[in-house]
């Protein structure tokens, strides 16, 4: 384990350690939503500070007949508007077949996210002393906390750089949820995001899901949405109110750059009692906003 972590110093056994970080990861899994959609870049390393984000600019792929170049052997026009091959003397849209490339870049601060624990000498003492396992539930507790903050800094961001914001203020009536969600999948697909789809409500809409669609009283909604959301139906805690987000998943749209992933340190004795801290270093990275669509 890293040195800046000081767990050489803490008066625990590799024992103790290993339940302490076991019910850190766990307690965190169960919690973390925006992992569950998003993937993983890194992990880094604890030093790392910033990481490079790129935008980019994404045209549709060109189609070559089977001759080679299209419209005469003019590179520069080859494709229509619909990045298929055009026929000679058609009026074609130069430049779709550019390449992929950064359309702007930028440095992202990789924020670090803690919350501490303290652990009563008395209570080691006793554990000891009487051969009972140590009370870690503190550790659990904390690294609820942290997963918290990871989700609500991940879930604003995504609203807050989201391609799309739409307001819904008929979410009572039924089968609207479900209608909302179409014409978000639907915006994203005239815009070249196909899928799969992932869909993150707040616990409010999550609960107007679970009713019957008007049309058909014994189907419910959130049966409807998932056939929607190949990538899957969330709720958080980190949206609120009538707050939805439609996602294009991929790393070509966006991941979750990690510097330091979830651990736990010994900060040393404070008084008589010893202060650890549960923590981690990420951030989110948005390469294609139009792959958002957010709904309030």
């Amino acid at each position: 384990m890293e040195d800046f972590l000081m767990r050489g110093d803490a008066p625990l056994s590799a024992e103790e350690w290993a339940a302490i970080d076991g019910v850190v990861v766990a307690t965190a899994k169960k919690l973390l939503v925006g992992r569950r959609l998003i993937e993983i870049f890194g992990p880094l390393g604890a030093g790392f500070q910033t990481v490079p984000v790129n935008q980019y600019h994404v045209t549709p792929a060109c189609l070559h007949s089977s001759a080679g170049d299209c419209c005469g052997g003019k590179d520069d026009e080859c494709c229509d508007k619909e990045g298929e091959c055009c026929n000679e003397g058609d009026e074609c849209c130069g430049g779709d077949c550019d390449a992929v490339d950064v359309a702007q870049r930028g440095i992202l601060e990789l924020p670090l996210l803690h919350k501490d624990f303290v652990m009563q000498w008395r209570d080691m003492a006793q554990a000891k002393q009487l051969g009972w396992p140590l009370d870690i539930s503190p550790a659990a507790a904390s690294a609820a906390m942290v997963a918290r903050k990871e989700d609500e800094m991940i879930f604003g961001e995504l609203f807050d750089q989201a391609g799309a914001k739409v307001e819904e203020t008929a979410w009572a009536k039924p089968g609207a949820v479900f209608a909302a969600l179409v014409n978000a999948t639907g915006a994203l697909a005239e815009k070249g995001f196909f899928g799969p789809y992932a869909v993150v409500v707040s616990p409010a809409v999550y609960a107007l899901l679970h009713r019957p669609m008007a049309e058909q009283m014994g189907l419910l909604e959130i049966k409807q949405v998932k056939e929607l959301a190949s990538g899957g139906v969330y709720q958080t805690p980190a949206l609120k109110g009538n707050q939805a987000l439609v996602i294009s998943q991929g790393v070509e749209n966006l991941d979750l750059a990690v510097a330091q992933d979830l651990v736990t340190a010994y900060l040393g004795p404070a008084g008589m009692e010893h202060v650890f801290r549960v923590m981690e270093s990420l951030a989110l990275r948005v390469k294609r906003p139009d792959a958002i669509y957010a709904i309030e």
